[in-house]
Parts: structure tokens; C-alpha cells; sequence
């Protein structure tokens, strides 16, 4: 039993451990960059400066993106004045069990099991899905959006009981505070 409960729980258990030298994405950070950290944090540690703010005339639904000179291939996105989601877009990053940009929606299901569930891709029809990791209290999520960018789609069962396909390929990840999370637009 022991064993089982071992199996099942390595993902998540994976997924919370967290430190600058390991700097895997998990559900609460890379590495020193935290999720919740303010933004007064996040300039005096980091050097972290404004890239846009998607709602400069409404600050009650204050919604921003950061960057970080020494990662700059990260998305930072800042929800009324604190840190709430990372987005990774390139494959210098990777999650603490090791998914990245590039692998297929199977060997990401390899990793997570059935702690993942797949949902439909709201822009991409059959040429896409959102693989969706939940932190077991809902407080965070992780999204693998995946797709075949040179594809029509054609080759694509468009039902998600089809499982996890081999042709389609993780193109961004993102995680944090489940609201944030779910913003499919960025902060639109």
C-alpha cells in the first residue's frame, strides 16, 4: 500500500519541492521567484521592471507583466500587486518533474498519470488541448497548452476519452494562483 500511496503522491510531492538549485517550475515558483511575492520584492531582489500593464486606467482590476533581466524568457504575471502566474515559453525552463516545451502530450501524461486531466484548447480546436495539473487543495494550477503549429489538424481525433495524442507538442506552460492561471488571454 505504501508503495501505491508513494506513486500516486510523487507527482504533486515533486511539484511542491522548490529551490534555486533545482529551479523547476512548480505550482508555487522557480526557483527564488515565488508566487504571491510582491512586486516591491520582485524589483529589489530581481531588477524585476514593468512590461506592460494590460489595465493602466483600472487599477481595481490591476493586471500586469513583469520581466527579470537574468530570466528573460519568462512571463511574470502580476495580479493586484503581487506575483500569480509564471509562463515558460522556451525550453531553457522545465517543471521540478521534469516536462518542457517540446514533449509530446503523451510523454507529459507519463510524468503526471492521472493526476492530469485533459481539457479542449479554447482557440486551437483538435490541433491543441490544455493538460491541467490541481494542487489538491485548488489553490494552484498548472496548464500545459499543447499543439501542432505546422498541422491543419487533420490527423487529430478532436475527442478528449482519446487520450493523450503523440503528434501534439507542449508549447507553453504556466502556473501559479488557479484564477490566473486560467486566464486564457494573458491578463485580457
Amino acid at each position: 500500500m505504501n508503495e501505491l500511496i508513494s506513486f500516486v503522491t510523487l507527482p504533486f510531492f515533486a511539484l511542491a519541492l522548490s529551490g534555486a538549485s533545482a529551479a523547476g517550475l512548480t505550482f508555487t515558483g522557480l526557483g527564488d521567484i515565488r508566487i504571491g511575492m510582491p512586486v516591491s520584492e520582485l524589483e529589489s531582489k530581481f531588477g524585476a521592471t514593468l512590461e506592460y500593464d494590460a489595465y493602466p486606467e483600472d487599477k481595481a482590476n490591476a493586471c500586469a507583466y513583469w520581466k527579470i533581466p537574468e530570466y528573460p524568457d519568462l512571463g511574470l504575471m502580476i495580479v493586484d500587486g503581487s506575483l500569480g502566474r509564471i509562463e515558460i515559453h522556451t525550453d531553457e525552463y522545465q517543471t521540478k518533474s521534469g516536462a518542457k516545451i517540446g514533449m509530446t502530450e503523451v510523454a507529459v501524461k507519463s510524468i503526471y498519470g492521472d493526476s492530469m486531466q485533459m481539457d479542449y484548447h479554447p482557440y486551437a480546436g483538435a490541433a491543441g488541448s490544455y493538460l491541467v495539473l490541481k494542487s489538491s487543495d485548488d489553490q494552484y494550477k498548472m496548464i500545459f497548452e499543447t499543439g501542432t503549429p505546422n498541422d491543419s489538424g487533420s490527423r487529430f481525433n478532436s475527442a478528449l476519452s482519446a487520450g493523450p495524442n503523440p503528434y501534439k507538442r507542449v508549447t507553453s506552460i504556466r502556473a501559479g494562483l488557479a484564477g490566473p492561471v486560467s486566464y486564457i488571454e494573458g491578463c485580457a
